[in-house]
């Protein structure tokens, strides 16, 4: 399984890159839910960093009953270096849940099904050297310093498939390492969404992002990097990122090896 998921998810990483020198969607990815439940009363917590756009991401996982699980994750970005123009910023707030089905297939190889919704708020603003005009609102040319490129609200609806192994160091007691892959899948609606040239109607569109993630340390504490794409399919492209790259920590607890 692995040697047909790695080549596809480099091939929609390249895609993304391309993608992103020329436009991008204001839509900002959150980090992919992957925390590859095993047992019922298990337990996950995770905070992340995004080194492309100084985001971040909490999550949570939790699974009440064998098979069965419950995600939750909250997303918040403040500013993006990754952009063209350094005095550009990309605001954005995002909270999402999720429930999801989980099995072992053997002893390492760990499989999730999951599907959820989430809202969430961005705006790619920009900040001119010069006090200018606001796009929107009444226009003060004494305090109006930044310009809105982009804004709006939207909705989120996804479906995701988790593949992963579970692996303990040789000849240790309490150091493992897991790592995977995801595919997540959905349909994006802008429930209010205006940019530069005055539109301001909702917008619907589908969304593919393919993540891989490793993660290794103690069974309680693992530190996680994950990595992966957003491709949009859509007409409408604003100023923002289509690639993500995540750094941060993993707990966990109630985990039956």
């Amino acid at each position: 399984m692995r040697s047909y998921l790695l080549p596809f998810l480099l091939i929609a990483i390249a895609v993304g890159l391309i993608i992103q020198t020329a436009c991008a969607p204001i839509y900002v990815p959150p980090k992919v839910q992957a925390p590859l439940l095993s047992n019922a009363g298990e337990v996950h917590a995770a905070a992340s960093m995004d080194l492309a756009r100084h985001g971040f991401d909490a999550q949570a996982a939790w699974s009440p009953y064998n098979h069965f699980g419950l995600y939750g994750d909250f997303s918040i970005a403040t500013h993006d270096s990754s952009l063209p123009n350094t005095e550009t910023h990309l605001r954005h707030a995002y909270g999402e849940g999720a429930i999801g089905w989980y099995t072992r297939i053997d002893d390492g190889t760990r499989v999730e099904l999951l599907g959820g919704m989430g809202f969430g708020t961005t705006a790619t603003i920009w900040y001119p050297q010069q006090p200018t005009l606001f796009l929107y609102g009444p226009p003060n040319l004494q305090t109006d310093t930044q310009l809105y490129v982009a804004r709006g609200t939207y909705l989120r609806y996804f479906v995701q498939g988790n593949w992963g192994t579970t692996r303990s160091v040789p000849d240790t007691v309490n150091t493992l390492s897991e790592s995977g892959f995801a595919l997540r899948a959905g349909w994006l609606q802008f429930i209010h969404l205006s940019d530069s040239t005055g539109n301001d109607a909702p917008r619907g569109t589908v969304f593919f992002e393919p993540a891989m993630f490793i993660r290794a340390g103690s069974r309680t504490v693992q530190i996680e990097v994950m990595g992966g794409s957003s491709l949009i399919f859509s007409q409408y492209r604003y100023d923002g990122s289509t690639i993500f790259l995540q750094f941060g920590i993993h707990i966990m607890f109630g985990r039956g090896m």
